[in-house]
């Protein structure tokens, strides 16, 4: 019960930011307020080498995004499911869809960390408003409507996701 409760949660989370996303997109609106990206972009400017955190910061960011995109390729995350719903074609394409999408979203925050450290600016590190912002307004709609498709994934894992027996 928890993991369905966890995959549902995940999903509720990642189709309000897609769909919060979308909204920004279509209203033009920039800045999205989280500082949160910013903030822990100043803090480490402000230690010896913090440059260098950047970079590190940008490489997981780089690496998470691969990942993503890996896990879109391989198909690896049907094995999940129970096996009378893996071969679901339109399972596969909101997996396919949704880790690109998060995939794309992980690589921006990971350039503009560089970017960040490059210039020694911290604005210049931002979330996903940001990261969005960053990209042509195509571009932006097809990202955040991705992040949308993996929250639709998410909730369609939380239901089809195959449980093993608990151990006793």
């Amino acid at each position: 019960m928890a993991v369905r409760l966890g995959g549902a949660g995940s999903g509720l989370i990642h189709l309000g930011f897609g769909i919060g996303a979308v909204l920004a997109v279509l209203h033009a609106r920039g800045g999205g307020g989280a500082d949160g990206p910013e903030n822990g972009a100043a803090m480490a400017l402000s230690l010896p080498g913090g440059d260098w955190l950047l970079y590190l910061g940008a490489a997981a960011a780089a690496g998470a995004g691969i990942q993503q995109f890996r896990k879109a390729w391989t198909l690896k995350f049907l094995r999940h499911f129970k096996p009378e719903t893996r071969d679901r074609p339109w399972i596969a394409w909101l997996g396919r869809v949704g880790y690109s999408a998060r995939g794309a979203v992980f690589l921006i925050v990971g350039w503009l960390l560089v970017r960040a450290a490059q210039t020694h600016s911290a604005g210049v590190a931002g979330g996903i408003d940001d990261a969005l912002g960053s990209l042509p307004r195509t571009v932006q709609l097809a990202v955040a409507a991705g992040v949308m498709v993996f929250g639709l994934f998410s909730l369609t894992e939380a239901l089809y996701r195959r449980i093993p027996a608990a151990r006793r």
